[in-house]
Formats: C-alpha cells, sequence, structure tokens
C-alpha cells in the first residue's frame, strides 16, 4: 500500500483556476504626445503656486483684491469666474451670472434695509468743551432683511467651496485643512479667491514671475494597436532593507 502524501506537499500544489483568465483592463490614455500648452499646464499640478497668504507674490490681484473685499465686490466675481472659465469649469457666462447675481442680490438687500429703516432720528452733536458740533443720524433697522443677506452669504460660500474643489481636483491638489479647505474657504474666501486666480494665470500662461512647483515628465506607454504618451509627475523614491 501506497504511503499518504505529506500534507506539506499538499498545501504547496498550485491551485488551477478553470477557465481562461480574465482579460487586463486597458488603461485609458491620451494617443499621441501632449501638446504644448498641455504640457506646460501640467507642470502646475500638486500644489497651489504660492501659498493663500502670498498675495503679494502678484501685486496687481493683491490691490485689486483688497479694494474687491472692501467695497467692489465684482472684482472678486471676476476673479471667481475667470479661472474656472479658463479650465473649462464653468463658462464665463455663467460663472458671472452665479457669482455676480449673488453679489449684486446682497448690495441690492442692503441698499433697501439702510434706506427703509423703521424709524430715524437726527439730532445735534456738541463737544464738552463746545469747540466742536455736527449732527448724528440714529436709524432703527427692520432686522426681517438680515435673513436674505444671511442666506446669500452662505450660498456664496457653498459655491465657492464646490467650485475651489473641483479646481483644486483639476490640478491634482490636496487641500489645506483636514475638511476640504472648509474653514479657509469660510474664514479667508477673499484670499482663497486671488489664490486661484494667480495660479490658473501662471498655469495657463498669462504670467511668467515664477517657475512651476512640481516637475513633471512624460512616460511613454505602450498598449494593443499602437503608442500613447502619458504625463506622470515623478514619485519619491523610498529605501528598502534588506
Amino acid at each position: 500500500m501506497a504511503a499518504p502524501a505529506d500534507s506539506t506537499q499538499q498545501l504547496l500544489m498550485p491551485v488551477v483556476a478553470a477557465g481562461p483568465p480574465a482579460p487586463l483592463p486597458m488603461p485609458v490614455v491620451a494617443a499621441g504626445p501632449p501638446t504644448e500648452e498641455q504640457g506646460a499646464e501640467n507642470m502646475w499640478r500638486g500644489r497651489w503656486s504660492d501659498d493663500v497668504f502670498g498675495c503679494f507674490s502678484d501685486l496687481p490681484s493683491c490691490l485689486l483684491g483688497t479694494v474687491g473685499t472692501l467695497c467692489l465686490w465684482p472684482i472678486l466675481c471676476w476673479f471667481k469666474a475667470w479661472p474656472l472659465t479658463q479650465v473649462k469649469i464653468l463658462s464665463f457666462r455663467v460663472a458671472a451670472l452665479v457669482f455676480g447675481g449673488l453679489s449684486l442680490a446682497y448690495i441690492c438687500f442692503y441698499i433697501w434695509m439702510t434706506t427703509h429703516p423703521i424709524s430715524s432720528s437726527t439730532h445735534t452733536w456738541h463737544s464738552p468743551d463746545g469747540r466742536f458740533s455736527g449732527y448724528v443720524y440714529q436709524a432703527e433697522y427692520n432686522p426681517v432683511w438680515l435673513w436674505p443677506m444671511r442666506a446669500i452669504v452662505v450660498v456664496w460660500f457653498v459655491l465657492s467651496l464646490i467650485y475651489r474643489t473641483k479646481l483644486r481636483r483639476r490640478y491634482d491638489i490636496k487641500a489645506v485643512d483636514g475638511i476640504g479647505d472648509c474653514c479657509l474657504v469660510f474664514w479667508c474666501w477673499p484670499c482663497t479667491i486671488c489664490q486661484e486666480y494667480r495660479h490658473v494665470l501662471r498655469a495657463r500662461g498669462f504670467k511668467n514671475d515664477i517657475g512651476p512647483p512640481v516637475p513633471v515628465m512624460t512616460q511613454l506607454a505602450t498598449y494593443d494597436g499602437g503608442m500613447a504618451y502619458v504625463p506622470v509627475r515623478p514619485q519619491q523614491q523610498t529605501e528598502t532593507q534588506v
């Protein structure tokens, strides 16, 4: 009688799956080498061109952003709409209508609230020494108008966060905070708008003041039926222990 086979040898025997193996999925690649414009824009992927508080790297946008924050909201609306138009996320007409319409609605509600107070009074004011005098205007405003104004601010915040996320994904940029730049947009939304504008301005070749943050190489990939060029970023090399 033959001796029973060793259990160790049984465990080491290869297991053959029934049927032919499933074919590997083909990679989706762009046929042909990338254009000069695409290659230049790919070099700006991975991180922002500068910090969110690096507005002094581009003084014109810094000054316009400051003026837009203080008194002229249409400037910030244009700063928000232009990058989205350049990367084909929104058309300029739609972006201008969305962000410009919200700004115009807020301004209209504010003007209506201040020009239609519940009650108002004017009295004369004199300094204690009698050297200065003037008129003091006091008014009681209707708090009902504050609710639509707050709603406009909330909608603006949500849309700004959504389209900043789309722009980050377009350039493979990670969020600064742990919740998708939510805190950053909430507390520093004018700075985030100017940062997006500066990044697209440089990535699209309109401004060449600094170099790209991450070098990008073009790798040649071979597949069934031809060849294609795939843009890739260099990976960090890690040491392996023997």
